[in-house]
């Protein structure tokens, strides 16, 4: 059961690095082996980010991909968060059911990030927060089309309904879902989603 700190929350997606099962596309050019450790260090470093959330009071929750490794989730990660399987047939329906949990447990403020952006920092997702006090809406989008960072003050139904994941129009898609609904967003910037080879040297190069 989520203890309720005060009114925000992150909300991390992960998946558990077992090699073959992560960065698949990385994998293809580099070896599982190589795409797994990469996951590991990026997911770390973003729990890390988190975890210095966690003293000023802001709920962090992990939701796990696979709940059969839950234990195995728990040892690698450790203390301070709140734990939860995704629940869901697509990455919409699992982020609806993450967010609608949030907000049913009196969150207002819920932000939701994923585990592959290596520059997700806890200074960036308390701007965020920021950035929610005059909008319905914060978004972070990714380089290929999609967003590393979504966040809400409520959850409107329907938001996350035939979208095209995994494309390049997502980011476009729910923007326009948003403006639909005559919604107030913010922008904030673009970082690199790391997905292949190609994201790998263009977020080297930096």
């Amino acid at each position: 059961m989520l203890m309720i700190k005060n009114n925000k929350a992150i909300i991390i997606f992960c998946r558990y690095p077992v090699e073959g099962k992560v960065k698949t596309r990385l994998a293809a050019d580099y070896g599982n082996k190589f795409a797994s450790a990469f996951y590991r260090l990026s997911a770390e470093h973003t729990f890390e980010q988190c975890r210095k959330l966690i003293p000023s009071g802001i709920n962090g929750c992990i939701y796990f991909s696979d709940k059969n490794v839950e234990s195995d989730v728990r040892k690698w990660i450790g203390e301070g968060f709140e734990y939860h399987p995704q629940k869901g047939n697509n990455l919409g329906e699992q982020m609806s059911d993450a967010f609608c949990t949030m907000f049913s447990k009196g969150i207002n403020y819920a932000v939701i990030i994923g585990t592959d952006i290596p520059d997700i920092s806890d200074e960036l997702i308390r701007r965020a927060y920021k950035l929610l006090d005059n909008n319905d809406f914060v978004i972070g989008p990714a380089n290929d089309g999609g967003f590393y960072l979504l966040g809400m003050k409520n959850f409107y139904p329907g938001l996350f309904d035939d979208i095209n994941w995994s494309t390049s129009s997502v980011y476009g898609e729910l923007v326009e879902k948003i403006l639909r609904q005559n919604l107030k967003f913010a922008n904030m910037e673009v970082l690199t989603d790391i997905d292949t080879k190609a994201d790998l040297k263009e977020w080297l190069a930096k």
